[in-house]
């Protein structure tokens, strides 16, 4: 077990703030990251008081499990710079001196990238992940990086390699004794317990929207592609994305524009919009589960939007077909062309051997190493001819080159 990372200067630097802004509000922390770059703009408060509040709000729930490392010394720094800038006239940017957590398998170079697994717990990046450069541009300040399921396989965050001392797990925002959900624990944790107002998170099956249901926040997938995937460890370049993790709609529309750099559209009215309702996602609810997605379909249907009936036969088989080799096949090649071009220094063998959590060893030691995949009958097979099927026959039927070749291919920039 790695204690996670505290010790990169003190929690709370006890410099004057740079202007004379106001008091910082006792309830800062229900700030979205619209509103909180809003407020710093308007010089109500600065920069730096709103990183010491939320510093001060992860040191006191450090229980959450939700951060594997934080830099208070370089957070206060960068509110400083920015609050200086905004003292000399300089324009308000887009996210101007707000905190942001980034799950830590996005590169951020001035911390190391975990991926939540001991191998790679020293590796320190030279450079930022592409998202994050465009975020930093904007004003954001990186807090820390948060806890995650161990090289994002799983979806409790449970990850025995780095949590506080006897608590083991990212911890459920509202009630520590459930768990966070993942693979993107920690970022919503975080965001759910306000201890930074927006996160990064990554999705493969799931992992932004699943735990952001579990702790209360606002979860975008976005289509695979629209975000880059370079400086991002992989599962697989089929199906993985980076996506926003926020407080509210508004900050996940926000943040998706700084991300890719598009100008906001103007959306069209509710009656345009035509609301498919697959009826195989609305079975073997929870009865208090159904009754309140029953309630949000009925607001939507009130505000004028048509929801429109639709079924899906076989979609989880089919799912379960495709989804899966998928992400166990490329789960080694993208991984090891990762490991290799990023100067990890690490080998997947030896990433492997050292995997603490004993779900995602297993994973790795029955399926990802040997390449093998649970037939029907649960026994081993290969797991190549699977694959084949998954992309050329499936997923080959999407629009391709004139050779056949499916859109979807491995990233040719570096990692």
């Amino acid at each position: 077990m790695r204690q996670l990372k505290w010790g990169m200067g003190p929690p709370l630097a006890l410099a004057a703030s740079v202007s004379s802004a106001g008091v910082l509000p006792a309830d800062f922390y229900e700030l979205t990251g619209v509103e909180t770059a809003k407020l710093i703009c308007s010089k109500t408060v600065t920069s730096r008081q709103l990183v010491e509040g939320w510093l001060a709000r992860i040191e006191t729930h450090k229980a959450l499990n939700a951060f594997i490392s934080v830099d208070a010394r370089a957070a206060l720094a960068q509110a400083d710079a920015y609050d200086q800038g905004m003292q000399r006239g300089k324009p308000c940017l887009p996210l101007g001196g707000v905190p942001i957590a980034i799950k830590d398998n996005i590169q951020v170079k001035s911390f190391a990238n975990s991926a939540g697994t001991p191998a790679l717990a020293d590796f320190y990046p030279k450079a930022n992940a592409p998202i994050v450069d465009r975020l930093i541009a904007a004003g954001a300040i990186v807090i820390g990086k948060t806890n995650m399921q161990e090289l994002a396989y799983g979806t409790s965050g449970y990850n025995t390699a780095f949590h506080e001392p006897g608590i083991v797990g990212v911890r459920n925002a509202y009630d520590p004794t459930r768990i966070a959900g993942g693979s993107s624990s920690g970022s919503a944790s975080a965001v759910g317990a306000r201890l930074v107002p927006i996160a990064l998170g990554t999705d493969t099956g799931g992992s932004i929207r699943q735990p952001c249901a579990l702790n209360g926040c606002v979860g975008f997938r976005p289509t695979v592609g629209r975000y880059s995937q370079q400086g991002i460890t992989p599962i697989s370049h089929t199906r993985d994305t980076a996506g926003p993790m926020t407080r509210s709609v508004e900050d996940v529309v926000l943040l998706d524009q700084v991300i890719t750099g598009l100008k906001p559209v103007v959306p069209p009215k509710a009656a345009a919009i035509r609301l498919g309702v697959p009826a195989e996602f609305w079975q073997d609810l929870d009865p208090e589960v159904a009754a309140t997605a029953d309630q949000a379909l009925k607001k939507l249907e009130s505000a004028g939007f048509q929801l429109v009936p639709v079924s899906m036969p076989g979609v989880f088989e089919l799912d379960a077909k495709v989804g899966m080799p998928i992400a166990l096949y490329e789960g080694k090649s993208d991984l090891q062309r990762y490991l290799a071009i990023s100067g990890s220094g690490v080998s997947i063998e030896t990433l492997a051997r050292q995997i603490s959590s004993p779900d995602v060893r297993e994973i790795f030691h029955r399926f990802i190493t040997p390449q093998k995949l649970p037939d029907a009958n649960g026994n081993l097979v290969d797991l190549a001819p699977a694959y084949d099927w998954a992309i050329m026959d499936f997923t080959g039927r999407l629009p391709g080159d004139t050779a056949g070749d499916p859109t979807l291919r491995p990233p040719e920039n570096e990692w």
